[in-house]
């Protein structure tokens, strides 16, 4: 994208929103493909959750996401699609015997109780922290 666009773009609120979708239109197929086959090599591992695992790396695998040895993680059902319907969340306890739990020890976790979403938000696309813990994780859902 040239200059002079970014430049009209930082001058326009709706040329700057333009600018960030051809950013995202403009990945490289090469980047693309590498999404792709972490996210095959993912599934190959975790067969049982039945998400797509949109946010991590097989390298990320082991990074330590709370220093605690159990930690819990929770879905909380309040999308559009739940409407009418009961928003039971779902509380999945993670445990490890020390050095802290990692995305690993989650995803394992996943796998072993078959997790899957109830509605159209089959990708997970992170987890977060609850604001002020290292022991709760929000799951981040999406289509």
């Amino acid at each position: 994208m040239t200059g002079v666009f970014r430049e009209a773009a930082a001058q326009n609120p709706n040329l700057a929103e333009m600018t960030n979708i051809i950013d995202l239109l403009s990945v490289d197929s090469a980047e693309i493909d590498a999404m792709i086959a972490n996210e095959a090599a993912l599934q190959k591992m975790y067969p049982d959750i039945n998400l797509a695992i949109s946010f991590c790396s097989i390298e990320e695998q082991d990074a330590v996401v709370s220093p605690r040895d159990t930690v819990i993680l929770k879905n909380a059902k309040t999308c559009a699609c739940r409407t009418g319907r009961p928003k039971i969340s779902d509380f999945i306890e993670v445990r490890r015997r020390g050095g802290g739990v990692t995305y690993r020890d989650i995803f394992e976790t996943l796998n072993r109780e078959r997790y899957g979403g109830e509605c159209g938000h089959n990708f997970l696309e992170g987890i977060r922290a609850v604001a002020g813990s290292d022991v709760q994780f929000q799951m981040v859902l999406g289509t």
